[in-house]
């Protein structure tokens, strides 16, 4: 029987037509709609990156950061990726993913 596997991922650039404290708090929504699908469903996995999102968590949110640690380890929530914020990857060479 076929089987598929899908796997949550919010793409979210918090400063992409946003002044800071709108992007931001867009950031914090989609966060936390994804804390709340994974608390709907066990089975659900989601993944994010981005590391200036969990970094200003770590000040601005700590209910949150102390849940998404507890599914980190159970391994519903995996952190992904390499960049600081989202890199332009629409231009035309590879120093535009560098880091």
């Amino acid at each position: 029987m076929p089987h598929a596997a899908m796997i949550g991922n919010a793409d979210l650039d918090p400063v992409w037509l946003w002044r800071w404290p709108e992007g931001c708090a867009e950031a914090i929504a989609a966060c936390w709609s994804a804390v709340d699908r994974l608390d709907e469903d066990a089975a659900f996995v989601f993944t994010r990156g981005e590391t200036v999102v969990y970094r200003r968590f770590e000040t601005l949110d700590q209910l949150w950061v102390a849940h998404v640690r507890t599914l980190v380890a159970q391994g519903r929530r995996v952190i992904v990726g390499w960049v600081w914020l989202q890199p332009n990857r629409n231009l035309p060479s590879g120093w535009s993913v560098s880091s």
